[in-house]
């Protein structure tokens, strides 16, 4: 990495993730790049370690600039990590809109969740949250798009809560817009998110989320108006939620029609690169 900038004598070197940061940022400072720019995109169980911390703290000083893809996230890298959540730009992720969508004409109210099947997407807290919400509303039906380390333990729990019948895993959809086309509502469940990019997909297809107030969800789903943000790890309220929109299907349906109308004005792909390219310009 060293020889190549030395190479191409960069003037500015914008790094993401972990491991970019490490190897991206020693590189850049000891071959003198003038800008170096970091962006950061996650939650992550790991951050919480000393050792991290430590570590993600000396090499964000060589950077110049400091990006997060949500508030949400700044203020978690603040509480998590000690950084001072002001230094950071936001810079949200953006979406190429797709040919209109199409609405949802199910006679049966149908749930998504997409996403890695991992603990913190909270797929635990969903199904239960399902279950208690088929108890008042039995024709309801779950699809769970992904795969991941804890599938074989979710298909068990599936059992152990006795809802096999109304729950389908898909595992990996390409493209996505034909699993959330297929479907009422979206689910976001997750314990922690950087920001949220399978409850935008949904709301430019039209389709309301319900997500968990935690990290980039709350700047994307407008509470009572394009989905419901409820209380992270809880299942109860999520089960509220559930049926709260599935059995008010012209509630549901306009709250997706505002929805990609705030995808569409506020988070397209061009929104995302001109900020960046704005930041770019400001730092030489």
């Amino acid at each position: 990495l060293c020889a190549y900038l030395a190479r191409r004598r960069p003037t500015i070197l914008h790094t993401h993730l972990v491991h970019g940061d490490v190897y991206g940022q020693l590189a850049g400072t000891a071959m003198r790049v003038p800008v170096r720019v970091s962006t950061k995109h996650g939650f992550n169980e790991f951050r919480e370690g000393r050792g991290f911390v430590l570590a993600d703290r000396s090499i964000a000083a060589l950077s110049h600039r400091h990006i997060a893809i949500s508030r949400g996230l700044a203020r978690y890298l603040q509480e998590t990590e000690g950084f001072a959540e002001e230094t950071f730009e936001i810079v949200h992720y953006g979406i190429r809109p797709q040919p209109d969508a199409r609405p949802y004409d199910g006679s049966v109210p149908r749930l998504l969740c997409v996403g890695r099947l991992i603990p913190i997407k909270g797929h635990l807290v969903l199904l239960r949250a399902f279950r208690d919400a088929r108890a008042e509303i039995p024709e309801l039906e779950l699809e769970i798009a992904g795969r991941g380390p804890l599938e074989r333990a979710l298909r068990a729990y599936v059992r152990e809560l006795e809802i096999e019948d109304a729950v389908r895993f898909l595992g990996q959809v390409n493209p996505i817009q034909t699993a959330i086309e297929r479907t009422a509502i979206s689910v976001v469940p997750s314990l922690g998110e950087g920001f949220g990019m399978v409850a935008l997909e949904a709301m430019e297809r039209a389709r309301p989320v319900i997500a968990a107030a935690i990290g980039g969800l709350g700047e994307l789903v407008e509470d009572g108006r394009t989905g419901l943000l409820v209380v992270p790890g809880e299942s109860e309220p999520l089960a509220r939620a559930i049926v709260e929109l599935a059995s008010n299907p012209e509630r549901a349906r306009a709250m997706g029609e505002a929805g990609r109308e705030r995808a569409l004005d506020r988070f397209l792909e061009e929104r995302c690169t001109d900020r960046t390219e704005l930041l770019y310009r400001a730092s030489l």
